[in-house]
């Protein structure tokens, strides 16, 4: 389970990394796009996306209302088998993150 605290360490990585993906998603964010991110971690041997923090420094924790829940993104079709049960809700600060 990711953390507040874990967060907070990934907020001051000085940049994004193979592995560690920022993506505003205030309101929406392309499917496909989720997908080929996924894929593209996957590739790399696993990774997180974050959404609903800026992906420009300084990062800031901005929220994401694009799928309203973790469970919400569970159960579109594009994360069966690939992502499945793998997105989560981070108490107390509005973003969700997807782990592939």
């Amino acid at each position: 389970m990711i953390t507040l605290e874990t967060l907070e360490k990934w907020l001051l990585v000085p940049t994004e990394t193979e592995r560690l993906e920022f993506k505003e998603a205030k309101q929406q964010f392309d499917s496909t796009k989720l997908l080929k991110y996924c894929v593209a971690l996957a590739n790399e041997g696993g990774g997180y996306i974050v959404l609903g923090v800026t992906d420009k420094r300084p990062c800031q924790v901005v929220g994401s209302l694009a799928w309203g829940t973790a469970e919400a993104l569970n159960a579109k079709s594009l994360c069966r088998g690939s992502c499945a049960g793998r997105n989560q809700d981070v108490p107390q600060t509005g973003f969700t993150r997807t782990y592939c």
